[in-house]
């Protein structure tokens, strides 16, 4: 079995319901659980609780930015090993930076083209 036919739950944390809505959507049609929080604090307890294979983390939300979750769950032993990839409509490098040294594994630039994201987090999963 590879490392992908393991991967069964992801957790996205954003705060654009249309966008988890969409997002679970196309994730479930690939056979993938998924669990949505709307904000920081509710991410951090689904990932702790439901222990996601991988987690899509909004940079920009209302109550805590995505960068600060990415810190704190690398810090909790229960969520630090999952992978996180950062997802965002902000393009300026710093963001960036600032994703990779809180611990993002990877950054995804929206807007993406929904059809295509399973593929993309798959084939970026992978090569964890």
């Amino acid at each position: 079995m590879s490392d992908i036919d393991k991967l069964q739950k992801i957790l996205i944390i954003d705060d654009e319901y249309n966008l988890c809505t969409l997002l679970r959507f196309h994730l479930q049609m690939e056979g993938f659980k998924v669990f949505t929080a709307h904000n920081a604090a509710d991410g951090v307890e689904a990932a702790k609780t439901k222990l996601p294979d991988l987690i899509l983390l909004d940079v920009k939300m209302p109550d805590t930015d995505g960068i600060q979750v990415c810190k704190i769950l690398r810090r909790n032993r229960k969520t630090k090993h999952i992978p996180i990839f950062m997802i965002t409509g902000l393009s300026q490098m710093g963001i960036m930076e600032d994703a990779f040294k809180a611990g993002a594994n990877d950054y995804i630039s929206k807007p993406f083209d929904v059809t295509t994201i399973v593929e993309l987090v798959t084939e970026k999963f992978s090569k964890l």
